[in-house]
């Protein structure tokens, strides 16, 4: 996973038990397979930020319970380095919600905004951990 890019990835994501993936423009074009967000969620990554996101594989990372985000400003992605730290303290409230949040980056002492477009539906798929968790949680309620 990411390879070419950035052949460290997997090793870190092991070793800090997940984080965030701060993106480019149409993240996952070419990714649209299930396991290219399967394999996220089992690094344990809560969150994709990018500019844009490949229809399918947005649809593949809400399954899985990756949160997929934007943000409304491009010049905030070359500020986020590398390893740096982020903090995004009130997911729950704005997934449910779709207002914009804050995420900060502790290591530069910065904050920008992110935002989503997900349905109502989507954000209680992505709230309960993904779309099998849902369908199950469903399925108990209707019995």
């Amino acid at each position: 996973m990411f390879e070419n890019s950035d052949p460290g990835f997997v090793l870190r994501a092991r070793s800090k038990g997940g984080g965030f993936i701060v993106a480019g423009e149409n993240y996952g074009q070419g990714s649209s397979r299930e396991r290219a967000a399967s394999g996220l969620m089992v690094l344990g990554v809560k969150a994709v930020i990018a500019k844009s996101f490949s229809r399918i594989h947005y649809s593949n990372l809400l399954s899985y319970g990756i949160a997929p985000l934007m943000s409304s400003d491009a010049s905030d992605f070359a500020r986020i380095n590398q390893g740096d730290r982020l903090l995004f303290s009130n997911a729950r409230s704005f997934l449910s919600g779709g207002i914009p949040a804050q995420l900060s980056n502790l290591t530069q002492s910065m904050r920008f905004e992110v935002a989503h477009s997900l349905s109502p539906r989507q954000s209680r798929i992505l709230l309960e951990g993904g779309i099998l968790i849902y369908a199950k949680m469903r399925q108990g309620s209707e019995t």
